[in-house]
């Protein structure tokens, strides 16, 4: 299988898909502790997508800026005890940086992207943006091309 071909440096295929400043709540019930930030959901309708977190209050050392889940919106029967939602990737993402994540390409899309913030962060950034630029792969560029020659005979 070949690997698909992206033109990832061109600023017009990247669109905005979810931007916001996120804070921690006190909690009421211990003085001086916070509730942590609640999962933050995004629906996507890309395999690419990049997510950008940062934290004025994160220590020097603290390097995780969200957990990432991608959840296709598909039930295996309407008996399930599970929730709608088939879980299809799951990996982590740094603090101070953006990271490209490619999920993986099954259907039905949207997904829905569940963006978990540690419990330890009282405040968090967050950018997530979505790739809707080319996306073609080797082996189709290749069929159109002899498609082509074959034309022409």
């Amino acid at each position: 299988m070949t690997r698909p071909i992206f033109e990832l440096n061109n600023s017009l295929n990247w669109n905005l898909a979810r931007r916001g400043s996120f804070t921690a709540r006190i909690d009421p019930k211990k003085k001086g502790k916070y509730l942590p930030i609640p999962p933050i959901s995004v629906p996507i309708s890309s395999y690419l997508v990049v997510v950008g977190t940062k934290s004025r209050k994160a220590k020097p050392k603290w390097w995780l800026g969200v957990y990432v889940s991608a959840r296709l919106l598909v039930s295996v029967s309407s008996t399930s005890n599970f929730i709608l939602g088939v879980e299809v990737y799951r990996n982590r993402c740094g603090l101070n940086t953006l990271t490209l994540l490619e999920l993986p390409r099954v259907h039905p899309v949207p997904f829905l992207l569940i963006l978990t913030p540690p419990h330890w962060h009282q405040q968090l950034d967050l950018e997530v943006w979505f790739y809707d630029g080319v996306d073609s792969d080797t082996t189709t560029e290749s069929l159109e091309r002899i498609e082509g020659k074959i034309d022409l005979l």
